[in-house]
């Protein structure tokens, strides 16, 4: 397929696109390299009553005597969103198919239990939904934002972590201005030119 710009927004799983790539455009490969990836775990709960709307961050050792910080949203809808339970993945762990990303055995039931731990409402509520997630982080945890040297008419748009949900749009407007006719390199920050 022939395409005058192309927009790589494959999260940790845009270093596949070096295998794309011309011999020629080494110094494009060398942005291609696999990002640190972190699978991250998430539980929806379904208390039977409202529970307070305030937002948390903890730090919270478990039996075990490992540290995690998982964060718990109330929602509009009543549910309860719970994440955390990180896990390191790399280029060997992590799943060509995004498909068959899931939560791996113990990480949800540990998040309901650091759940139960800070509400027995919540603890004695069924989990809803289990998931799981891949967030891809930048050797410099700034996100690749922008053209593609040697590549001309190659763009990229990913290394977020955590921050996706809430950059993403923006990072989308900003490409979008930079890939319409019109496009002017203002669109994005110093730091990405």
């Amino acid at each position: 397929m022939k395409a005058e710009k192309v927009l790589i927004a494959l999260g940790p799983w845009s270093y596949l696109v070096k295998k794309w790539l011309p011999e020629k455009a080494e110094k494009a490969r060398e942005i291609f390299q696999p990002m640190q990836t972190i699978k991250a775990h998430s539980i929806i709960i379904r208390p039977p009553s409202p529970v307070s709307a305030h937002a948390l961050f903890l730090t919270y050792m478990n039996d075990e005597g490992t540290q995690t910080e998982p964060e718990v949203y109330p929602r509009p809808d009543g549910t309860v969103y719970v994440c955390g339970v990180p896990e390191q993945l790399n280029e060997h762990t992590l799943p060509l198919d995004p498909l068959l990303v899931v939560p791996s055995p113990g990480a949800c039931s540990s998040l309901h239990k650091v759940a139960g731990r800070i509400s027995k409402s919540l603890e004695k509520s069924p989990v809803e939904i289990e998931q799981a997630c891949c967030l891809p982080l930048s050797p410099d945890d700034l996100p690749l934002i922008g053209p593609i040297p040697v590549v001309s008419g190659l763009y990229i748009g990913t290394g977020h972590s955590c921050w996706g949900i809430l950059n993403g749009p923006a990072t989308g407007a900003c490409l979008a201005d930079l890939l319409s006719p019109s496009s002017s390199s203002s669109a994005l920050p110093p730091s990405f030119k």
